[in-house]
């Protein structure tokens, strides 16, 4: 993947080829080689080896599996299992990915990926994000991507920052984000959190990047909440792309 005259280029080829180890590695902690042997018609000692990185398929044969798998029942009620499990155990501490990357991170992989190929053609610079759960997402972008990485602080007052007082969000948790002024004048910029339940913290950081004067391309997210997102393409002048909605 290139940034080339700002625009995001995939190598989709490539991608397919990781998402192919990444989704192996989830479903391989619910199921035996052999099953998955028995779903996708493959030796187990050549999936072994997919599994752990050893080789990966070639283009056609990574793409074909992943159609293979993306068709079966099983595997779909256990990512949808296992999706449901990871969100709800986010939204009993708060709504932040980042304390789940220990219990599925190869999945994580698997959908941040599939939003990477969602971003082809999307012209931006930059990354803004905000510490916290949007940091796990926002850096996994930015290392396939090479697009630039600038996040905010919450309750931190940075030297050469703009501040914006979040409206509508529990203070307890945060007050206000403080972004770093680090942009050129062309630079355009996606803004990423891992999960949208309200939209507050997107809506606020989307502001930050009006007043720095940054265009926001598109607002990314890996899990949103259904009920929200009329409203804040309502709100934003820009495309969201999301890969699960809750």
């Amino acid at each position: 993947m290139t940034k080339r005259r700002s625009i995001i280029s995939v190598d989709e080829d490539s991608i397919n080829k990781l998402q192919v180890m990444y989704l192996l590695r989830a479903l391989r902690r619910f199921m035996s080689l052999k099953d998955l042997a028995n779903i996708i018609g493959l030796d187990e000692t050549l999936i072994s080896k997919y599994i752990h990185g050893v080789i990966l398929p070639g283009p056609r044969r990574a793409k074909e599996l992943l159609i293979t798998l993306s068709n079966s029942d099983l595997v779909n009620k256990l990512l949808v299992e296992t999706v449901r499990g990871m969100i709800n155990t986010a939204l009993r501490v708060y709504p932040d990915i980042l304390n789940l990357a220990s219990l599925d991170i190869d999945l994580i992989n698997y959908y941040v990926l599939n939003l990477i190929k969602k971003l082809n053609g999307i012209e931006a610079t930059k990354i803004i994000t905000v510490e916290g759960g949007g940091l796990l997402i926002s850096g996994l972008i930015a290392s396939y991507t090479s697009l630039d990485l600038v996040y905010c602080l919450r309750d931190k007052y940075i030297p050469n920052s703009l501040i914006e007082y979040i409206r509508g969000e529990n203070p307890a948790y945060s007050n206000f984000l403080s972004l770093p002024m680090v942009f050129s004048k062309n630079d355009r910029a996606i803004i990423v959190d891992d999960i949208i339940i309200t939209g507050t913290t997107v809506k606020t950081l989307y502001m930050l990047a009006r007043r720095a004067h940054v265009k926001i391309s598109a607002i990314v997210t890996l899990i949103i909440n259904e009920r929200i997102i009329k409203k804040l393409k309502g709100e934003v002048n820009s495309e969201i792309i999301y890969e699960l909605i809750i």
